[in-house]
């Protein structure tokens, strides 16, 4: 498979956003909608990637680098949401990927997932509770052209540290998943319930082999689910797939 390369951030200051955002691509779909959209934004941790990862960029230090960051991630969101998003979700693809060591991708060896979860908290920590609920994570092992950069990476990795994140609710890809009882179980370990006055939701989506029918996503997996949390009961998954 092709390989394509992060650019790498090597001036100060450089316009990151000046180009094309989530909005502009909303502002093109939502005249055509019947229903509520959800915009996906890309997240702080994979922009943060930009900057070199053992160098400093002259004039321009990673702290202020990220500040910059951050308050262009925020901008992006709220971009969404002037836009008519009635949900945002932040991609966080990158997440299960940070915890594998994988020679091709340096970053992924430098333990980045505690940084990633703080980047990622920066910006939503701009946002208030009312706000947040209806900002979520998104999480999968990627889907580049059918391909999957982290399907053997184990949820066990990630959703420790991704139930830190102060989201109003999250977005976990399972039809893939191999043992999907290890995962529920996971996520009702883990899951903090409510998360500074948001909700927890969860969601399983994806497109191969086929497209999913609500139904799908409103049925509960074959033998039920196997929560050891009360924090995560059964009605998560059927209210989020009542709004997706």
């Amino acid at each position: 498979m092709k390989r394509v390369a992060l650019p790498r951030a090597v001036l100060g200051q450089p316009g990151y956003f000046d180009g094309l955002v989530a909005a502009d691509t909303l502002a093109k779909s939502i005249k055509f909608a019947t229903k509520p959209m959800k915009q996906a934004v890309i997240a702080p941790s994979m922009v943060a990637l930009l900057y070199p990862l053992n160098e400093e960029v002259s004039g321009y230090p990673r702290a202020q680098f990220e500040d910059d960051l951050c308050a262009e991630c925020e901008k992006d969101v709220r971009r969404a949401f002037d836009a008519g998003a009635a949900r945002v979700s932040i991609d966080f693809t990158e997440g299960r990927l940070a915890t594998r060591a994988d020679p091709r991708n340096p970053w992924t060896g430098a333990q980045m997932l505690p940084h990633f979860i703080d980047l990622i908290n920066r910006v939503l920590d701009r946002f208030s509770p009312e706000e947040r609920a209806w900002i979520g994570i998104h999480t999968c092992p990627g889907g580049d052209r059918a391909s999957v950069h982290s399907a053997d990476v184990p949820y066990s990795d990630l959703l420790p540290s991704m139930f830190r994140l102060n989201a109003g609710y999250f977005l976990i890809q399972m039809t893939s998943e191999r043992d999907k009882d290890l995962v529920y179980q996971l996520i009702g370990q883990h899951s903090r319930g409510a998360a500074h006055n948001c909700e927890m939701r969860m969601g399983q989506t994806k497109r191969y082999p086929r497209r999913q029918r609500r139904r799908d996503l409103r049925e509960p997996p074959p033998g039920g689910y196997q929560w050891t949390d009360s924090n995560c009961p059964r009605s998560a998954y059927r209210n989020w797939a009542s709004c997706s």
